[in-house]
């Protein structure tokens, strides 16, 4: 027997976590012996001196995973070694050794935050309307060679760091997506073997990212985006410990990067480029300082980073019928486009990226008007000499790229660069159905799609963590990837962004364009403030507890919510179902009652959440006679019959269950069938005794007529918003004359 892939917080030697927050410990036992298990083990955790920090003892346990640490605080910029000895039920013993060194306590922070010196522009949608990426420049000299070098960095933006010249890692968009209102992450870099004595340099080059995106800018009053560095580099020589910070003597200007947005795409002129100003010899004279602003909330990085996990070369290249040359990949990705070529100074590369074809095979805009989308494209300008040309601070979700301002294209210069959240395979799935082996690959290439930083909906047009998706989704991509490190930063996100009423946002991180679609739902409901709707708040139950039904995690940290509920539901899998007023299904996060009072069975998840809606609001809103008859399992079934029924009921109550989310529209199974919502709206128009002459078109005007049929809000129960909510003329003009 021995003992192989040895974690600590689910990652092998991580450098730089929390040691405010106790970590765990995971091993596996290898054996050549058929039915071995583990029947005990012991771990022992020493500081860098040897001394013996914690020891367990031996325990008669088979746990093996998610071994939480209970010994004396960790102290912070420290490698601590731990060892397991684990005992099998052959009589046959194993032991293996690992390490994880701790990163900044809050009060170790010397840096200074250092904003560029430029006048602030306010970011608009579209292509190329962004300010040029940052060059951050910081030289210091070292009297020796260090013998340990430790850099923790972040940024306001998303960040590309050098030393002297050269990456320490192939990470992209560092430092990711969090919750930035209330944490943001900083990663922790060895860069011992990349400084000298003499002068070095650090580069830190900046583009736009999620915090400065109109699309994924934080909820925060006031916020003015731009770029802006935090970094500290403490270097340990025969000479003593050094400090370099950024400070006033971090030097700023304005990069080849003169535009980069993550929805629209990146423009670079090569021309303005400035070779040797990340490396050591260069003169930064003119260049301006950085400018001081105030610090956000900052915590240690959890999990894998963004980068490069495969490449794939171009299938074919064509000309369609409209005379445009398309690149084809095969496959669509997430990620961007590599292209080498020699182009005369001047000249214009354009890439632009889409999904699928016009039936014709020329190119389709599958992203236009979305999210204010216009586009997914890459404009590179020549300065003569032959490059790699490759956005930095974008992606894409394509499979095919529009190719302008190369004569004959080669698929030979063409590489498609697929980005995701470095995860590692936990199954993988085979068999002699190729149909099969495609559909489970079709799973993967979507998994592996949409988790670049975040678990999101789609990689082209919203790039959101919405909630819902993830809390249907996140079992099976625990079977398919180790995904522990990635969701718990994901929960670290959801439950900094948790409001006060005990809400979830519809997104994860809180972005500003669907926080004011929370107000507007606080509104309609009337419970103030901004909420979430059913089903996608319950990802702060529902995601633990796949990690908990899939993996046996019950640390998943700064969520205590969680942990008591999985201590619950582990304990006891009877449904109490509460018809308290507290439990009105969208006003919070659609799985909370008062005093976190346990009302369903995790094993049955949304029949029993359904169940609960029914006898909490349904009774309330039916009379006594008609709630005894009402046929649950119609209604479950879209009966018809059934709809009309409580429509009525519901309308003559007034608005007292104050019109949740989209009221019963919420149950609607089959809720893309038009057919369905048509009937819906008639049963309302009629009650109201409005004519309807035609069907209505769109899921958007079945929700904009019933905010105007139950919703009391002065804001939306308004002229201006029957102008602009879509519904039919005539229709407009009978609901007009009752406002």
């Amino acid at each position: 027997m021995e003992l192989r892939h040895l974690t600590t917080l689910h990652e092998p030697t991580p450098l730089g976590i929390d040691p405010g927050c106790a970590p765990y410990f995971g091993w596996q036992l290898h054996s050549e012996t058929l039915n071995t298990r583990q029947i005990a083990c012991r771990l022992q955790v020493c500081a860098p001196d040897g001394a013996v920090l914690w020891d367990t003892g031996r325990q008669e346990t088979g746990q093996a995973a998610f071994v939480p640490y209970r010994g004396p605080a960790l102290c912070p910029r420290t490698r601590y070694t731990w060892t397991v000895t684990a005992w099998d039920n052959h009589g046959g013993t194993a032991a293996a050794a690992s390490w994880f060194e701790t990163a900044l306590a809050p009060a170790d922070w010397q840096a200074t935050w250092m904003r560029t010196p430029r006048a602030y522009t306010q970011r608009h949608k579209g292509f190329g309307t962004q300010p040029p990426a940052t060059l951050f420049r910081r030289a210091f000299t070292l009297q020796t060679a260090p013998q340990t070098a430790r850099l923790y960095l972040t940024c306001l933006g998303v960040y590309r760091l050098t030393v002297n010249g050269q990456r320490p890692d192939d990470r992209e968009f560092a430092p990711e997506h969090t919750s930035y209102r209330k944490t943001l992450c900083y990663q922790t870099y060895d860069v011992t073997g990349l400084l000298r004595a003499g002068e070095n340099v650090l580069g830190i080059e900046v583009g736009d990212g999620w915090y400065c995106c109109p699309q994924t800018q934080p909820p925060i009053d006031g916020l003015q985006p731009d770029h802006t560095v935090l970094f500290q580099l403490e270097v340990t020589g025969a000479d003593g410990r050094r400090v370099i910070v950024s400070d006033g003597a971090l030097h700023c200007r304005e990069g080849e990067v003169r535009a980069s947005d993550l929805f629209d795409g990146e423009s670079q002129d090569l021309r303005l480029a400035t070779p040797g100003w990340d490396a050591p010899g260069f003169d930064a004279g003119a260049w301006a300082p950085g400018r001081a602003v105030d610090p956000p909330l900052l915590c240690p990085e959890v999990g894998g980073p963004v980068r490069p996990v495969c490449t794939l070369p171009a299938v074919r290249v064509y000309r369609s019928p409209k005379d445009e040359w398309i690149v084809d990949f095969g496959q669509v990705v997430t990620g961007r486009a590599r292209v080498t070529a020699d182009l005369p100074a001047g000249a214009a590369l354009t890439l632009e990226h889409f999904e699928a074809t016009e039936p014709d095979g020329s190119y389709h805009n599958s992203v236009q008007s979305a999210m204010g989308v216009a586009e997914q494209k890459d404009t590179f300008i020549s300065d003569g000499a032959a490059h790699t040309y490759e956005a930095k601070f974008t992606f894409h979700g394509f499979r095919y790229v529009r190719v302008t301002g190369l004569d004959a294209p080669d698929p030979a210069q063409f590489t498609a660069v697929v980005l995701a959240s470095d995860k590692a395979d936990a199954g993988t799935f085979a068999c002699s159905d190729e149909r099969l082996n495609r559909l489970y690959e079709n799973t993967r290439w979507s998994q592996r799609g949409n988790t670049l930083s975040i678990p999101t909906d789609c990689p082209q047009r919203e790039k959101a963590g919405w909630t819902g998706d993830i809390a249907l989704y996140a079992r099976t991509m625990l079977l398919n990837e180790d995904a522990t490190s990635f969701l718990t930063r994901w929960l670290h996100s959801l439950a900094c962004d948790q409001r006060g009423n005990g809400s979830v946002p519809f997104t994860v991180p809180d972005t500003s364009i669907y926080y004011y679609s929370g107000l507007q739902m606080g509104k309609q409901t009337g419970c103030g403030g901004p909420v979430c709707s059913a089903g996608w708040g319950d990802a702060a139950i529902a995601v633990p507890w796949a990690m908990y039904e899939i993996t046996g995690n019950t640390c998943v940290p700064n969520f205590p919510f969680s942990n008591y509920m999985i201590k619950i539901l582990g304990e006891n899998t009877t449904v109490k179902a509460s018809t308290e007023d507290a439990l009105i299904w969208d006003q919070v996060i659609g799985s909370t009652v008062d005093d976190l009072g346990l009302w369903c069975n995790y094993a049955q998840l949304y029949r029993d959440i359904a169940h609960c809606v029914h006898d909490g609001i349904f009774q309330r809103v039916l009379p006594p006679e008609e709630y005894a008859m009402f046929d649950w399992d119609a209604f479950k079934n879209n009966d018809p019959t059934i709809m009309p029924k409580l429509l009525r009921h519901i309308a003559q109550n007034d608005n007292e269950m104050a019109y949740i989310g989209y009221g019963p529209l919420v149950w609607c199974e089959r809720w893309d069938d038009m057919a369905w919502f048509d009937t819906t709206a008639s049963c309302l128009i009629n009650y109201r005794g409005w004519p309807v002459h035609h069907a209505l078109e769109s899921q958007a005007q079945v929700g904009a007529l019933l905010n105007m049929i139950f919703n009391r809000d002065p804001m939306i129960h308004s002229h201006e918003n029957l102008h602009n909510c879509g519904l039919p003329v005539d229709l407009k003009k009978q609901i007009a004359a009752e406002l």
